[in-house]
């Protein structure tokens, strides 16, 4: 059955600066509708974190950063273990669903962890999320640059709209080459993917969010990569790096060991099978990478 969480996004509008065809103005402009509320991740203490199993050479795990509720087991035989750093937490994840007679799921999801804050060391990371196989038109990517303390939360950065893939799969988007769309160090931004089911109603939209956190030249985790020959970005906690390493190095051919179902189970995995199971992301692990 198709799982889809439309909630309603408030349509007021925000003042936002747009860049539209490479010049920097001011517009009025709305959040994306639909989907998913907008709720600001938890700066202070992460709820929960991810458990990452005990047998992956991939894993997610987070570092203790402070005082989180729990911590993930990375593993004990693993070479690359993922560890997101811990410093926030996004109030609320997607749903991925699943159909009971396929290995793709039926919903919009982003390839994310589920209650961490995704870091990056970059200013222009790529983001990819896993698209269904509905009757959209269109798949809207939009960034936006998150300030809670500013009287405008949300500055839009960066949108971006592609045709509706004509089948399920991973898509991923970048950041154009244009300096003012970069991301800044330790700021804070928010981005959307919306599967845009008509054109001239955003309210049937559906959405997807999460966040990411470019992390600065000082910082500790940051200081401590550069310090080594060979960055393990996985066991450094960098979210977006380490996905896309994992994508560059995965073989997305179709592979019946490689299930949803053996990948919760963690018997004979991959690589990208354990590094999706330490994220709860199993229900992907088939998907193909469409661009």
């Amino acid at each position: 059955m198709l799982n889809l969480r439309l909630t309603g996004v408030s349509t007021s509008l925000i003042l936002i600066a747009t860049l539209i065809g490479g010049s920097e103005g001011f517009a009025l402009a709305p959040k994306p509708e639909g989907g998913v509320a907008f709720k600001p991740p938890n700066l202070d203490a992460p709820d929960n974190t991810t458990d990452g199993g005990t047998r992956g050479e991939v894993l997610f795990s987070p570092t203790n950063r402070g005082a989180p509720d729990n911590t993930t087991d990375g593993g004990t035989r693993g070479e690359v273990l993922f560890t997101p750093t811990e410093r926030s937490a996004p109030d609320n994840t997607t749903d991925g669903g699943s159909r009971g007679d396929s290995q793709l799921p039926d919903d919009l999801q982003l390839l994310v962890p589920p209650t961490v804050m995704p870091l990056t060391l970059s200013e222009k990371p790529t983001f990819f999320a896993y698209i269904p196989h509905l009757p959209a038109q269109a798949v809207k990517f939009t960034l936006y640059r998150h300030d809670a303390d500013q009287l405008v939360d949300e500055q839009l950065i960066h949108e971006v709209q592609i045709p509706m893939p004509e089948r399920a799969g991973i898509v991923r988007f970048t950041l154009p080459d244009d300096q003012r769309i970069a991301l800044e160090p330790n700021q804070l931004y928010h981005w959307y993917v919306s599967l845009v089911l008509d054109p001239q109603d955003a309210s049937g939209n559906i959405v997807a969010e999460s966040w990411v956190k470019r992390l600065s030249a000082e910082d500790p985790v940051v200081l401590g990569l550069n310090q080594s020959p060979s960055p393990d970005y996985a066991q450094a906690g960098l979210w977006y790096e380490a996905l896309a390493q994992q994508v560059q190095t995965h073989q997305f051919i179709v592979d019946p060991s490689q299930s949803p179902a053996s990948c919760m189970q963690g018997d004979n995995l991959d690589d990208w099978s354990r590094f999706l199971q330490s994220v709860e992301l199993c229900n992907v692990v088939a998907a193909p990478l469409l661009n």
